[in-house]
């Protein structure tokens, strides 16, 4: 690749590796090979990248557990007068 202000591309490829590509559009577009950098895991729901393009975000959806119940008091002030 040329000299110049190169910029990093992040993509996710068909396979659901992230992906990153050297490009540069100073004097002329240009593009660099394709890297993979790591496997998402399966059903993410999207990435986002820090602007040095070292760390990287990666949501999932969280698995449902089972659900807590919980007790909702009504006329509670009532309650405390009594006491």
């Amino acid at each position: 690749m040329a000299r110049g202000m190169a910029k990093s591309l992040f993509y996710v490829a068909s396979d659901g590796k992230l992906m990153s590509v050297d490009v540069s559009a100073q004097p002329v577009f240009e593009a660099g090979a394709p890297r993979p950098l790591f496997q998402l895991p399966p059903g993410f729901i999207g990435v986002e990248v820090t602007a040095d393009g070292r760390r990287f975000l990666v949501a999932v959806p969280v698995a449902q557990s089972a659900s807590v119940p919980f007790t909702v008091v009504l006329n509670w002030q009532k309650i405390l007068k009594g006491r």
